[in-house]
């Protein structure tokens, strides 16, 4: 990206992140279903994928029955998901060497293990393990990239996007398990991501309509179906025509600026209010009094106001003029 940007050269990057999910207290019937598309979303490929969830954030609103209850739930789906104890179905752990730094990041750590735990290097291969943790953890340090899933335990939602924002900063994606209007209008509006998926984990990836990508740390740009437009050079064109119906539309903008066409541009609603301000003393007034077309004196604001007004309603115009040809 650095080359690149000496040249001036767009590019399109995906760096990954720690990808949080959030989970409410959620009712009985609900958790199982809920653990079971988490851990789906952690298994596939052993966690080595870039959408993977890496931590659990849990808000339990100090009721101390919350995680228990989640974890029991894990336990059954991972017991459903694994009936035997040699896992044939799950993935191989991409090298020795990632292996050894999966364990290394699970010794290191201060939390509490409460499923899985254990690795085989001579198959490659590690448990899907939950560990109870706190944010200074050595496993929040970093992303993980494979089967282990640190589960947060936190107040409330405040505290939720605070924390992924802290830990996170934006990641490729927020999994959100929650019904609640409020609590999605929280977390569109309170978090950053590429995507924000809610219901469950990873199955965005098959959706190729959905534009993917990170944002920020987590990278630049958008692929699947929006790659065919990230990839090409779109150049807009637009041709206006020079007749004498289409002129008599456009001498709006033209200067000088008249009672008459200040009211008009006015009227168009493509008003911006800007503060006013000098070249001598630069801002000198903090708020207008209503649109910034309210006064004909002040001549910067009106040229640009035509200008804004030119750009936004000029296909309103062609579209008038072509209209008074048929």
């Amino acid at each position: 990206a650095q080359k690149a940007a000496v040249y001036l050269t767009p590019t399109t990057l995906e760096l990954d992140g720690k990808c949080p999910v959030l989970n409410p207290n959620q009712s009985s019937a609900d958790l199982d279903v809920v653990t079971k598309r988490i851990l789906f979303g952690k298994c596939h490929n052993s966690g080595q994928t870039c959408v993977s969830p890496d931590y659990l954030v849990v808000p339990t609103q100090n009721d101390p029955s919350v995680l228990p209850r989640i974890i029991a739930s894990f336990r059954r789906a991972y017991t459903s998901f694994f009936p035997s104890d040699s896992h044939p179905t799950l993935s191989r752990i991409s090298s020795p060497a990632h292996l050894a730094r999966l364990t290394s990041l699970l010794t290191r750590s201060k939390g509490r293990v409460v499923l899985g735990g254990h690795a085989d290097p001579a198959n490659l291969r590690m448990d899907v393990t939950l560990v109870g943790v706190d944010e200074t953890d050595p496993l929040m340090s970093e992303e993980i990239f494979g089967p282990i899933l640190p589960i947060l335990e936190i107040r409330d939602w405040e505290e939720a996007v605070q924390l992924v924002d802290t830990v996170s900063g934006a990641p490729l994606v927020v999994y959100l398990f929650s019904e609640d209007a409020v609590v999605k209008e929280i977390v569109r509006n309170r978090t950053r991501s590429g995507s924000l998926v809610c219901g469950c984990t990873f199955l965005q990836m098959a959706v190729y309509e959905l534009p993917y990508g990170g944002i920020g740390e987590s990278g630049s740009g958008r692929s699947n179906k929006s790659a065919m437009e990230e990839f090409s050079y779109i150049r807009s064109q637009i041709d206006v025509p020079t007749s004498e119906s289409m002129e008599s539309h456009l001498e709006i903008f033209y200067l000088p600026y008249s009672e008459e066409a200040t009211e008009a541009v006015k009227k168009t609603g493509l008003g911006v209010c800007l503060p006013r301000s000098s070249a001598e003393g630069g801002i000198i007034e903090k708020s207008m009094n209503g649109c910034l077309f309210g006064r004909v004196g002040c001549g910067a604001s009106v040229i640009c106001a035509a200008g804004v007004c030119l750009v936004l309603g000029i296909r309103i115009l062609i579209t008038i003029h072509n209209m008074s040809l048929q």
